[in-house]
């Protein structure tokens, strides 16, 4: 498969070089879903998270008794992630320091994952189509992208946060696009839509002293108004997919 990502890898190895390891918050959107569709389990079973740096989301699957595996391309991946999973007391399996595109298949896993992955590149069918052949049998995927392309967070985003948009393929961010896919390998779909009631962030505050306040003001809203009970294409945050082989 060609390697046809809108974000150049010095980018990412530039954000994470000094990037501190966290745990997301209970409040987190993406770790409500993880939790509202995977269940705690006391056997042995794996999770793959392509592209997986900085492991955020692993850590909430480690809570979940999941051994952790995963691939990304930024060095830290090898060096440090897992020793940060491990003094966490995560059981820990195999992390590649390889490009996913390009990747020998590593084997099957009971949750195929990426949180914010295939949005980066123009042949994300492709790539969505390598996830769904991690996955095991009666095992889960699930895929999460930005909704950038909704009316209200693409105007938000292509006033206040340009160059970030610029790295990510809006037309990917479809999760009915997905689930047209998805269903053709036999899964069943058990959410498709999207998520998070509305939130906003931007990679930057904003330029000049207006934009600044009003992307602070949009921060703060954000926060008290991903509770909200419903979602829309037009605000929420997230593209979501989950299902089961």
């Amino acid at each position: 498969m060609e390697n046809k990502n809108l974000t150049k890898q010095n980018y990412w190895d530039e954000t994470y070089k000094n990037l501190t390891f966290f745990k997301p918050s209970s409040f987190d959107p993406i770790n409500r879903l993880i939790k509202k569709y995977i269940k705690k389990t006391t056997e042995e079973k794996t999770i793959f998270e392509v592209g997986c740096f900085p492991g955020r989301y692993l850590s909430v699957f480690g809570d979940l008794g999941y051994t952790l595996n995963g691939i990304d391309l930024t060095p830290r991946v090898k060096s440090d992630l897992p020793k940060w999973l491990n003094n966490c007391g995560y059981k820990i399996g195999s992390f590649y320091q390889e490009d996913f595109i390009t990747c020998q298949n590593q084997g099957v896993y009971n949750i195929t994952c990426s949180f914010g992955f295939i949005e980066h590149f123009t042949n994300y069918k492709e790539v969505l189509i390598k996830h769904i052949s991690y996955v095991s049998n009666n095992g889960y995927i699930i895929i999460t992208t930005p909704n950038f392309s909704g009316f209200i967070q693409k105007f938000l985003h292509s006033t206040f946060d340009k160059e970030n948009l610029k790295r990510h393929y809006l037309p990917s961010m479809n999760p009915f696009d997905w689930k047209e896919i998805i269903e053709k390998e036999g899964f069943e779909i058990l959410y498709c839509g999207w998520w998070g009631g509305f939130d906003f962030w931007a990679e930057k505050e904003g330029n000049g002293y207006l934009g600044k306040i009003i992307v602070k003001l949009l921060n703060i809203s954000g926060k008290l108004l991903r509770f909200i009970p419903f979602n829309s294409s037009f605000f929420s945050p997230y593209s979501v997919i989950v299902a089961r082989r």
